[in-house]
């Protein structure tokens, strides 16, 4: 989020365009911002992904149908943080650092289980993660390969 100030006036930078701001509204768009940008680090610090712990998941469809709000959910948090952050290249590699160590745990759970239904949930949980990693590599424009070394 880039506002520009010009002649008296203020400006959001869009893709296609500026939108002229009032003062309040500029005030408001920087507290909102500033509050988004010191959450990161509290976010990644704090997320638990107990939300879903494999041995306590049916095989039944509703499962999945809920991990994909759950992921989608996520999706939208990580834009609203990356979009409101100041340094967006170090917050960028912090997400897909995150995301990364996500899979990384889900890798030996999945070593670990001993269903095949915890076994093709976990692989759902990894494939929805590999979506939020291309989803934020698209926003990022950061296509390094994360598990590379």
């Amino acid at each position: 989020m880039e506002i520009l100030e010009r002649e008296g006036k203020f400006y959001l930078l869009l893709s296609n365009g500026e939108l002229e701001l009032t003062e309040e509204q500029v005030k408001s768009r920087l507290q909102k911002g500033a509050v988004i940008r010191n959450n990161l680090q509290s976010w990644i610090d704090n997320f638990q992904y107990k939300h879903w712990l494999v041995n306590s998941i049916s095989a039944n469809p509703e499962a999945f149908i809920k991990s994909d709000s759950f992921f989608d959910d996520i999706i939208r948090e990580l834009e609203q943080i990356y979009n409101a952050a100041y340094n967006k290249l170090s917050c960028g590699e912090q997400m897909l650092d995150f995301c990364k160590k996500q899979i990384e745990r889900l890798i030996k759970e999945k070593d670990r289980a001993a269903l095949e239904k915890d076994k093709a949930f976990i692989n759902y949980h990894m494939l929805c993660w590999f979506r939020v990693i291309i989803y934020l590599q698209s926003l990022t424009h950061i296509y390094k390969d994360i598990f590379a070394g």
